[in-house]
């Protein structure tokens, strides 16, 4: 009868910390059931790591090697009329 008392506490640590593991790699592109690592020890810290290191696969590519491109020039105002 004692193991039954261990039950709640497992089934409420599942959803305290799979489920936002679960929502977050889901928005940020990658595969939900990594989520489950937080199952095990240490799983929790290995996530936020793998979340904070890794390159979203949601986010676009920025193309760092092509250079932004230059505003046009402002037209040129007119200046005082220099008469001698």
């Amino acid at each position: 009868m004692g193991d039954l008392g261990l039950v709640p506490w497992l089934i409420s640590f599942a959803v305290f910390f799979v489920f936002p593991f679960w929502r977050i790699l889901g928005r940020v592109g990658f595969n939900p059931v990594f989520s489950l690592l937080a199952l095990i020890p240490g799983g929790v810290l290995i996530l936020l790591w793998v979340v904070a290191l890794a390159k979203w696969p949601v986010l676009p590519e920025v193309k760092k090697d092509k250079a932004p491109a230059d505003p046009p020039s402002p037209p040129a105002l007119p200046g005082p009329d220099q008469t001698p």
